[in-house]
């Protein structure tokens, strides 16, 4: 497993998650916490150093030989942006650059330019973004 899911964060240069996926038909490695009856479960743990990566999208770093970070995980097939995805890509920008703790770093020329389209369409079409509920921590709306 490729350790392309972790930002590259100093502070936890030493931490090295695994993933337990539970399931029907998986198998029976143990773990700390109970599993529904006809489960499985399957540990997947790092099985080398991390590689570098820098996400274009968001001017995010992650992985590298010397610095670990936080586990995150996505599920699907395909990674698709539509016209859409610009009313809200200042808010996952904001969400996805506090999770890789840079939010203070300036922004790469690409994400910078995205965010910039982003707030301008936002301002022709107040409704938007709608708030994805779980999706990343917001401020309490008065």
């Amino acid at each position: 497993m490729a350790y392309q899911d972790l930002p590259a964060i100093d502070r936890l240069r030493d931490y090295r998650p695994a993933l337990a996926l539970v399931g029907p038909g998986l198998g029976a490695d143990v773990v700390p916490f109970s599993v529904p009856a006809g489960f499985g479960v399957s540990i997947v743990a790092p099985t080398g150093p991390p590689l570098p990566f820098d996400e274009m999208f968001t001017g995010t770093p992650d992985g590298s030989p010397d610095a670990h970070g936080k586990r995150f995980v996505t599920i699907g097939k395909l990674e698709a942006f539509g016209l859409t995805d610009l009313l809200t890509y200042h808010d996952t920008l904001v969400g996805v650059r506090a999770f890789h703790e840079v939010s203070g770093v300036s922004l790469p020329p690409l994400p910078a330019l995205l965010d910039f389209i982003s707030v301008v369409l936002r301002c022709f079409n107040p409704g938007y973004p709608r708030s994805t509920p779980g999706m990343w921590p917001s401020a309490p709306r008065s």
